[in-house]
């Protein structure tokens, strides 16, 4: 697949595997694919919308979804799969996930830590979709508990 070749650079793993699995599964080069994005007639109207909550807030959130996270039994989880199939490398890079198999392998002293550095992941995180986000010039921006009117006003397409 010339196209492909060209776009994906020769040590982008990730992109040439998926690259051969299209190829395989379908049959067809994944440029060809890729090629029915850029056809006349595909785009539809859309609106990109984010939901804004206070900072204080987000973090609050975090703190409580880590916090339910592990006592629900992530790090349990984490073992099983492990122990049993194992992870895939992107599996294993997921936040929460890598985590949890860091404070497996001995790396935190404590649990305590173990929270602190997926909260710390979680941040940056959201420091990065803001970041991607900001540039955007047609993005809706709602506030968290907005009213109905305001959020059928915000998804109406010109």
């Amino acid at each position: 697949d010339p196209a492909a070749a060209a776009r994906i650079h020769a040590r982008d793993q990730k992109r040439l595997v998926r690259a051969l699995e299209v190829l395989a599964v379908t049959g067809q080069p994944i440029s060809a694919q890729q090629s029915e994005w850029e056809a006349p007639g595909w785009q539809r109207p859309c609106r990109i919308v984010a939901v804004r909550l206070p900072r204080e807030l987000l973090h609050q959130r975090v703190k409580e979804r880590t916090r339910a996270m592990l006592e629900q039994g992530l790090v349990e989880e984490t073992r099983a799969i492990r122990d049993s199939c194992g992870f895939g490398r992107q599996a294993a890079a997921a936040i929460g996930y890598a985590e949890c198999l860091d404070w497996l392998a001995g790396h935190y002293k404590d649990e305590e830590e173990l929270r602190n550095r997926i909260r710390r992941a979680t941040h940056r995180l959201i420091r990065r979709q803001l970041t991607w986000l900001r540039p955007l010039t047609d993005i809706r921006w709602v506030d968290a508990g907005a009213d109905p009117a305001t959020l059928r006003a915000t998804f109406e397409i010109p």
